[in-house]
């Protein structure tokens, strides 16, 4: 049986030398100088035992030695690996070791290489792992053999897709609604980008905002469903395909932990598990797009679908020179941006103004409906019957396959003489000056005053006199002011001091934010870097990388009590095993924040701060 059937996270660790080569290594420490020697220590992990199909894992071979990464070869896996998509990857820490023989205090630098291998699973079974091996300096280690479980991966979501009619002309409309069913707990749900996959083939508009959530019953649990409903445009024809769409979600699944510890077993009740990264695809639709039929009467200017025109005046009787106000309304579920302007008729007696535009789009019955409305101007220009006549508006039905036409009222207005008309010399105002009339500014003239020059005197002005008080002052706080900046720049040690407070503040933030988001790894690792930092800035020293026997000549060297460095070592030693090892603590992440917050009120009190 393998190792790692034995222990899911399995550790080997050799060393160049048998063990009874230390014996006789330590007496010819003790007898003759230190000999330098060449060691490794070697680790194998596997995160987890089962995992689904397109659910990534990872083999970690950890390697401590005194040798760079870049000079250590890669583990060799062993085995067929076809059944997986492989990434590699490293990472690379260095430990700085201290060692005391004979009175002699040595000091090496220890390099931990982690080889990463990223193993993404294609198909469902069970299939063996390794054997995995590591050589360096002519020694081979084999560090074990596994086994890995791939399940077939259980959807997450059911994807429905109802569209009509499947048979249209171009730029008639086709309604579209694609409904998402939970049928896991699902969270993070991203919509495709369709703009980006339908090309220029179709014009599309969403017909909500925002996709609500309803609930669903099945097999006596509930769940939830989304509707997304869309209208979409043919704009080419003949036989077209609206292409799948990709739907990225996560997906929460039960924990498959590799150990049952007691971090696993909280991770997988308070969590119910580990999200993983899913895709959801559409299936293609074919659809038939049919041409406009030949024959378009005149006027037509490419709408399809159903419409509807009305209009209405201001008023039927009127002077020269009074303006009256025609209004249209058009209203169809055709494609909203291939609706133009209907043919307006040409006038006598009348002067026409450019039409004020208004657009807007609602929902009726899940279509589309876009309605326009154009406001007319129109200013009779003789006394008499000024008519106006029908506006037309042309149209394809493809209900009734054939074009419509459609008109609206015809209308006629008594137009009297104005208070201008048939007066000598008098005109009538244009465009221009009826779109000025009430905007324009007419300026008053008021009597010519007696102004004379005022003499400003600058000696007779306090202010005069205070700038030469004044001026020595902002010179010597120019001056103290860049002697501090210099003294920052050249007192490092000063630097650190006079900014450790402000960066403490900034990491103890984010560290809250990281509590706010439920991410413990983050919110300890941040909370130890603010401490192990804020440290360091006071102390003028790195303590990052030292071992427990220096930080504590280190405390003790700088004036912290006995009890306060016992209390710093405990909390960071929390955080690590909260971080890497898997670990569980007694209290919560807001207690220990408030314990670090007290521990630096404490170590400020020490350090006189």
């Amino acid at each position: 049986m393998s190792f790692w059937s034995i222990h899911p996270i399995n550790k080997f660790r050799y060393a160049l030398f048998h063990p009874g080569m230390y014996v006789l290594l330590l007496l010819a420490l003790h007898l003759l100088s230190p000999i330098s020697t060449q060691a490794f220590e070697a680790e194998a992990s596997l995160s987890h035992s089962e995992v689904e199909v397109g659910e990534t894992f990872q083999i970690v071979v950890s390697v401590q030695s005194n040798t760079s990464a870049k000079d250590l070869p890669w583990p060799t896996l062993s085995g067929d690996l076809t059944q997986f998509k492989l990434d590699k990857s490293t990472q690379t820490s260095t430990q700085r070791r201290i060692m005391n023989v004979n009175g002699q205090v040595t000091r090496e630098n220890i390099h931990i290489t982690q080889f990463i291998f990223n193993l993404t699973a294609k198909q469902a079974g069970t299939y063996p792992l390794g054997p995995i091996s590591f050589r360096h300096e002519g020694v081979e280690k084999n560090l074990g053999k596994g086994e890995i479980r791939v399940t077939q991966a259980e959807a997450g979501m059911d994807l429905q897709q109802t569209l009509s009619p499947r048979t249209l002309y171009i730029g008639q409309q086709m309604s579209y609604n694609l409904r998402i069913l939970e049928k896991t707990p699902i969270n993070n749900i991203v919509l495709p980008q369709i703009s980006q996959e339908i090309g220029q083939n179709f014009y599309f508009q969403h017909l909500t905002e925002n996709a609500e959530a309803t609930t669903y019953k099945e097999k006596g649990r509930e769940y939830r469903a989304w509707n997304i409903p869309i209208a979409f445009f043919p704009l080419v024809g003949g036989p077209l395909t609206l292409p799948s769409f990709q739907i990225k979600y996560q997906q929460m699944v039960r924990s498959r932990p590799r150990s049952q510890s007691l971090f696993d077993m909280f991770e997988s009740q308070m969590f119910g598990g580990r999200a993983v990264e899913k895709n959801a695809q559409t299936s293609s639709q074919s659809l038939v797009v049919l041409p406009l039929p030949a024959g378009a009467p005149s006027g037509f200017s490419g709408a399809v679908g159903k419409y509807r025109i009305s209009s209405k005046i201001s008023h039927l009787k009127a002077k020269t020179g009074d303006a009256v106000t025609l209004t249209l309304s058009l209203e169809g579920d055709g494609q909203p941006k291939g609706v133009k302007d209907p043919i307006f008729p040409k006038l006598t007696g009348w002067e026409i103004f450019e039409p004020e535009e208004a657009e807007k789009t609602e929902v009726k019955n899940g279509r589309l409906y876009t309605k326009k409305t154009l406001t007319y101007t129109l200013i009779p220009t003789h006394p008499g019957k000024a008519k106006i006549d029908s506006v037309v508006f042309v149209y394809f039905d493809p209900g009734s396959k054939n074009y419509q036409t459609l008109q609206t009222e015809t209308y006629t207005v008594d137009v009297a003489p104005g208070p201008n008309q048939g007066n000598a010399g008098t005109t009538q105002l244009t465009q221009y000056e009826i779109r000025q009339l009430g905007t324009d500014i007419r300026h008053i003239h008021t009597p010519a005053q007696n102004l004379k020059p005022e003499i400003f005197d600058l000696h007779k002005n306090p202010l005069y006199y205070l700038s030469y008080l004044l001026a020595p002052l902002i010179l010597l706080i120019s001056f103290i002011s860049y002697r501090r900046k210099q003294l920052l720049q050249q007192n490092i040690a000063f630097r650190r001091k006079r900014f450790a407070q402000k960066h403490l503040r900034q990491r103890l933030k984010q560290a809250q934010k990281y509590l706010s988001e439920n991410n413990q790894t983050q919110f300890y690792q941040e909370i130890q870097t603010a401490l192990e930092r804020y440290l360091s800035d006071l102390l003028n020293l790195e303590i990052r990388g030292k071992t427990r026997d220096e930080l504590l000549v280190l405390f003790a060297e700088s004036g912290i009590a006995v009890p306060t460095q016992n209390d710093l070592l405990s909390f960071m030693e929390k955080c690590d095993l909260c971080r890497f090892g898997g670990g569980q603590l007694n209290s919560t992440p807001q207690t220990q924040l408030t314990h670090l917050q007290n521990l630096i009120s404490t170590l400020n009190k020490e350090l006189k701060v």
